[in-house]
């Protein structure tokens, strides 16, 4: 369980145990193509979970947001989208063995999480009340990450 009272670190602690798997996946490709392939799917199921928190219980509080703020959680959703998509074509090439360079991935990552962190759960933290805060952080603890950093 995430034992936080702001939105902000306890998504501080969800970036942190992606970037492990990330890490993971990355150390694991130089390694035999099974490794790789699990490591990535690890990776691969974390980054979705929390997307899956963030589309499913934080941006639909879009509504309490300022339009800046709107249109900054659509930029964040796109930039879901397309990570889903990049990590589809990296899934095919470790299917066929094809190299594999993740750097554009990782930018995209770095970008997406900045906002996230500067921006998004900081403005949620201050705009929300404690009611709907409580609420959040209860939803975001019905899908735990956590637990699977032990299997690292």
């Amino acid at each position: 369980m995430r034992n936080s009272n702001t939105i902000l670190e306890i998504m501080l602690g969800d970036h942190t145990i992606i970037e492990s798997f990330l890490i993971n996946f990355k150390d694991n490709l130089s390694k035999d193509i099974e490794f790789a392939e699990k490591s990535f799917d690890e990776f691969k199921w974390v980054l979705e979970k929390h997307i899956f928190v963030e589309e499913k219980v934080m941006f639909r509080f879009c509504d309490s947001l300022t339009s800046e703020m709107c249109k900054i959680v659509q930029g964040l959703t796109k930039d879901h989208s397309k990570m889903l998509e990049m990590l589809n074509e990296i899934r095919n090439k470790l299917v066929i063995n094809k190299e594999i360079d993740i750097s554009n991935f990782q930018e995209l990552l770095i970008d997406h999480k900045r906002t996230e962190e500067t921006t998004l759960y900081p403005e949620l933290d201050q705009i929300l009340n404690k009611e709907q805060k409580e609420i959040m952080i209860a939803q975001i603890n019905e899908i735990p990450l956590e637990k699977e950093i032990d299997e690292i």
